[in-house]
């Protein structure tokens, strides 16, 4: 009876639009799957809406081979779009199951680290939560191995290549998690890719892969000289890379290296891994000025006065530091922070409410 009432929709103007609807009303076999995925590709039903159908674990009865029929047909025929539903069907069909297929955990793979994922998002948030979720999926059941780990690195490396902003700024916060992932799992396979990437990046690209390793620039309040998501990587590996030219490869340590951290006595002082890279780069102009740099909050609340003053105490502990150029720009420092903090003082005894 419902494949009756199913052929009078199909043939019906009226209710031809809404046959996602009708699907989800009646229990979804094998046999009415392959008229799914017909009607799909006739255009009877769309490609967003057969999300629809994962809903209410309503292809939770079928077996992994089926839904590889659907997700690909909607992966290879229906553009970015397509695939999107695809994974957001397979992270809902994986909702009740403890067990992962390994095809599907493959199929996964293959999908989450496809160029073609990078054209454009549906909505924000929910695609963010694919992505990092379905990745996670994977590790839980079968880890991250190194081909998996560079492939998910040069996808990373992709999403500072693409040309809209909407999907960068989708997925930014989700690859700051991968990140910090790979540093754990897989360092030296991340490595390996972001630093060839760094290397031949455009300037666009180079601002949005400093986005995803350094410090979120959302958080507000100190956080800009905290370690950024790359941090964790060997230093001896880092300084070694970057020995080869400092001049240029330095400056990107400083991106995602911490700067200051707490003493017992809650007084800051300088990371000892900066304190690392200070003698080792010291006297390279482009790491001191790329240090300088990651003093300044992108944003803050309240004065920004105390963003400033955490420096002075630090900046005079290097006034005897055995790299002469160092030592010299420490003072340099010291006095151009004073007179920054003067201004301000001026500016906010000027305008109170400012």
């Amino acid at each position: 009876l419902a494949g009756e009432c199913i052929q009078i929709a199909l043939n019906s103007e009226a209710l031809k639009s809404q046959m996602v609807n009708v699907y989800t009303a009646v229990k979804i076999s094998d046999e009415r799957l392959k008229e799914i995925i017909q009607s799909l590709k006739t255009g009877t039903v769309g490609a967003a809406d057969c999300v629809f159908l994962s809903y209410g674990r309503g292809l939770e009865n079928l077996c992994t081979e089926s839904i590889l029929v659907l997700v690909n047909e909607l992966v290879n025929n229906h553009e970015t779009e397509g695939s999107w539903t695809a994974l957001e069907i397979v992270s809902m069909y994986q909702h009740s199951r403890t067990e992962l297929d390994k095809k599907l955990a493959e199929w996964i793979k293959q999908q989450i680290t496809s160029p073609k994922l990078l054209g454009k998002v549906r909505k924000a948030t929910r695609d963010g939560y694919l992505f990092e979720q379905l990745i996670t999926l994977v590790e839980k059941h079968y880890g991250i191995d190194d081909d998996f780990a560079t492939e998910l690195s040069n996808q990373i490396t992709r999403l500072c290549q693409v040309e809209n902003y909407d999907v960068f700024s989708a997925l930014d916060d989700p690859a700051r998690k991968i990140i910090k992932k790979l540093v754990k799992l897989k360092p030296m396979s991340l490595w390996a890719v972001v630093s060839r990437f760094f290397e031949i990046a455009a300037s666009l690209e180079a601002h949005w892969l400093e986005d995803l390793v350094g410090p979120s620039e959302r958080g507000f309040d100190g956080v800009h000289n905290t370690e950024g998501a790359l941090y964790g990587i060997s230093d001896s590996v880092c300084i070694e890379w970057a020995r080869t030219d400092p001049s240029v490869r330095a400056p990107f340590l400083c991106i995602f290296y911490p700067i200051l951290e707490m003493n017992g006595a809650g007084d800051c002082k300088w990371h000892p891994s900066i304190e690392t890279l200070a003698i080792e780069f010291g006297e390279v102009a482009e790491f001191r000025q790329a240090l300088a740099r990651r003093f300044h909050p992108s944003s803050w609340s309240g004065s920004i006065i105390p963003y400033l003053e955490v420096y002075l105490a630090p900046l005079e502990t290097w006034f005897t530091h055995p790299v002469p150029g160092l030592a010299l720009w420490a003072r340099d420092m010291v006095r151009s922070l004073e007179k920054q903090i003067s201004a301000e003082k001026k500016r906010e005894d000027e305008d109170p409410y400012r």
